[in-house]
């Protein structure tokens, strides 16, 4: 079993059960992911676990307002744990892994959101996770923060012109800035919600932008197939 440190708030929508569809329409035939409530202190894991996999999340790492203690929580977990389970970070998780262990993340000027090509460094061409993975392929992406540097150590293996620092490795942890759950007619369910509160809110200008975006969205098979590499290193390990 892996889990699933869920860091959303109040969302419309299971993380796990979305993970494990995925992972079931891919091949895996039975429940890959159990949820722990990262929102919450004290979480542990237990010794049947295989991987960790931190979740994207509405909040943002550097706040140092609500939630500060949690946030915490969940970074000295992983400065314990980064070198001994196999863990990867997702959006907020990535910023998370990278914070945690010496790194810095920054909200950008612009968000990055849609379908969008990602490039990768000669280190990635030797990481089991990035292995053969094409230079300019699709990964759907929705963040405003990103990784401006990288902990010591850590090993950069993609960027793009948005961000620096797309994806790294450090330890048994990855880092991804993508969301590979976040299967086309999932995400643009997702901005079509986004889309109709613009309107509401009369903001008709930032709704066509995104409407447009939204049909612009592609499937982006290999975001998926670095999760499935990831549940693989994850069930060889010893």
């Amino acid at each position: 079993m892996i889990a699933m440190i869920d860091v959303l708030d109040d969302m419309p929508y299971n993380i796990t059960e979305i993970f494990n569809k995925l992972l079931c329409i891919r091949g895996f035939n039975e429940k890959i992911f159990c949820r722990v409530d990262g929102l919450k202190l004290g979480f542990s894991i237990t010794s049947d676990v295989r991987g960790v996999v931190i979740s994207g999340s509405i909040h943002h790492i550097y706040d140092q307002g609500t939630g500060k203690d949690w946030k915490d929580a969940l970074c000295e977990f992983v400065r314990v744990n980064h070198n001994k389970i196999p863990i990867l970070g997702i959006c907020f998780g990535h910023q998370v892994i990278a914070q945690a262990l010496g790194g810095e993340v920054a909200p950008h000027s612009y968000r990055e959101i849609g379908t969008v090509p990602i490039y990768i460094t000669p280190d990635a061409r030797k990481d089991p996770l990035f292995n053969g993975f094409k230079d300019g392929n699709f990964v759907p992406e929705s963040h405003i923060d990103h990784v401006i540097k990288l902990p010591p150590r850590a090993v950069r293996l993609a960027y793009n012109s948005h961000s620096p620092n797309q994806a790294f490795n450090i330890g048994k942890s990855w880092g991804i800035q993508f969301h590979p759950e976040l299967q086309s007619n999932l995400f643009k369910q997702l901005l079509a919600g986004r889309v109709k509160k613009l309107r509401e809110e009369g903001k008709i200008l930032e709704a066509n932008m995104l409407q447009n975006i939204s049909e612009s969205v592609q499937e982006c098979p290999w975001a998926v197939k670095i999760l499935k590499r990831f549940i693989s290193f994850c069930l060889a390990e010893i």
